[in-house]
């Protein structure tokens, strides 16, 4: 994706598209551990972090963290041959993690997309692209 990006290849729509529910993969990982400790059977919890985004937001701020140029904004309708590409990107999916929140005792270190971000940046700072 990076690569894509630092080409300019990776487009995002010009209105944004759909809002998407982030979360950093440790606390994923720390939720599913508070699931599996604390859970309650039958019981669904989501995982995300606390702010939804727009996905060209979230696109656009993965380049900045990352150091590749602004995604080129392109019509909504260049994704339409593409319809799994064109539903990922424009579909919003809002999440709430409060009960997780409230019957794991699961907290986050990331609690929105911009932490989860530096955090990534931090942890793969030196590594090959």
């Amino acid at each position: 994706m990076l690569k894509m990006m630092r080409r300019r290849q990776f487009p995002i729509p010009r209105d944004g598209g759909g809002v998407l529910s982030c979360i950093y993969v440790p606390d994923a990982a720390a939720a599913t551990v508070a699931a599996l400790e604390n859970g309650r059977a039958g019981r669904a919890y989501n995982v995300s972090d606390d702010e939804p985004v727009p996905f060209g937001t979230f696109i656009s701020a993965v380049a900045a963290t990352f150091g590749a140029p602004p995604p080129p904004r392109v019509p909504g309708w260049v994704f339409r041959p593409a319809p799994y590409a064109s539903a990922a990107i424009n579909s919003t999916i809002r999440l709430s993690n409060r009960r997780a929140k409230d019957e794991l005792g699961w907290t986050l270190t990331a609690p929105n997309y911009r932490d989860g971000l530096r955090l990534t940046r931090e942890q793969y700072n030196g590594l090959p692209d």
